[in-house]
């Protein structure tokens, strides 16, 4: 089983054509969309730092604040896959998911999860992909530094890939 959501609000910004003021609009907001994804499958381990885990017969629901959905805005499409009108979609496919972590030199391990899904019901040939990539590095006693890559592509939410990077860098003190 596997629930995904956020919790801060999302915003699209455009400009009013009249007074040239940027108009924010908000997109989404906490638990909206949330995926709730649960199936039987198969785990194969290889110790902490390997795993692939195989969910061939896998139910997905996608929950939606019906607000998103109900006004005349998003009477022509949808919202995260979810129909107009509609606050959740259900999704019957096969989940793959995968965990690979290694050091490539010392003090500096790298991890990588990929969770791939295909809806058997609607375009089985469009993979819905989630890859994380976190680099920990151990500058010294005292500094540490982080660096993640995440690429998501969802046809239902975007239909393009959507690319976050975050670099961190923090003081350790041990008490």
């Amino acid at each position: 089983m596997n629930f995904r959501t956020q919790f801060a609000k999302g915003y699209e910004f455009s400009e009013d054509a009249e007074t040239g003021e940027t108009i924010r609009t908000e997109t989404t907001h906490a638990f909206s969309p949330a995926y709730l994804q649960t199936g039987p499958g198969i785990m194969w381990k290889k110790g902490d730092d390997f795993m692939v885990n195989l969910a061939p017969a896998t139910a997905r629901f996608i929950f939606v604040d019906k607000a998103f959905t109900s006004g005349p805005e998003y009477m022509d499409g949808d919202y995260f896959g979810v129909d107009a009108g509609e606050g959740m979609r259900f999704e019957f496919g096969a989940s793959l998911t995968a965990l690979a972590a290694f050091d490539i030199v010392e003090n500096v391990r790298m991890e990588n999860s990929i969770n791939l899904y295909s809806n058997y019901l609607d375009k089985p040939g469009n993979v819905d992909i989630d890859y994380l990539m976190n680099l920990q590095m151990g500058i010294n006693e005292f500094l540490s530094a982080n660096l993640l890559f995440q690429a998501i592509y969802d046809d239902n939410a975007v239909g393009a890939f959507q690319i976050r990077e975050v670099f961190g860098v923090g003081f350790n003190y041990k008490l």
